[in-house]
């Protein structure tokens, strides 16, 4: 079996702990807080904040 041009993944480190966030005031009625979280970006963990969504 010829497997050239395969590539294989190196497996992800664990995530790390959460950060810990203050969920400020809404913006204004009608909005909800999406909580943090960590985003696999190519080699690394990126921290995505939290942040408010209108409904």
């Amino acid at each position: 079996m010829l497997l050239s041009g395969c590539m294989v993944e190196p497996a992800r480190p664990p995530q790390p702990a959460p950060v810990a966030e203050v969920m400020p005031p809404p913006p204004a009625m009608g909005y909800r807080w999406v909580k943090g979280h960590y985003r696999w970006e190519g080699n690394h963990w990126q921290w995505v904040p939290g942040h408010w969504r209108p409904l």
